[in-house]
């Protein structure tokens, strides 16, 4: 897809804004998802201190991958740095899965 495919601007741009709420939709459930996952492997901790804290980590955090990705577009160029995305939402996934199902946390209760 180039610019030049589109007849308008304007009709380019709502594309553009209609693709970043469709990318939106796909992505919001994985952060409140991370929290919840977050405070389930906790316990022993106070649940809402715990999601006060991750919410408070998410800002650095977003500031980190913003940096990140434009270090990696100077360096690669910027189409290719926004393959960060997709490569960290892998990598929290492939956590989540090791932790969850090939390396679980074993409940001194559900032993006995």
């Amino acid at each position: 897809m180039t610019p030049d495919m589109f007849g308008s601007r304007i009709l380019l741009f709502a594309l553009l804004f209609f693709l970043l709420f469709l990318a939106g939709i796909g992505i919001a459930p994985y952060w409140p998802t991370l929290q919840v996952y977050g405070v389930h492997q906790l316990p022993q901790l106070d649940s809402t201190m715990l999601y006060i804290y991750f919410s408070a980590m998410g800002i650095p955090g977003c500031g980190f991958f913003t940096w990140i990705m434009g270090v990696c577009g100077d360096r690669f160029g910027l189409k290719n740095s926004f393959f960060l995305i997709p490569a960290s939402l892998v990598l929290f996934s492939l956590v989540v899965f090791l932790e969850g199902w090939v390396f679980p946390k074993k409940n001194p209760a559900e032993e006995k």
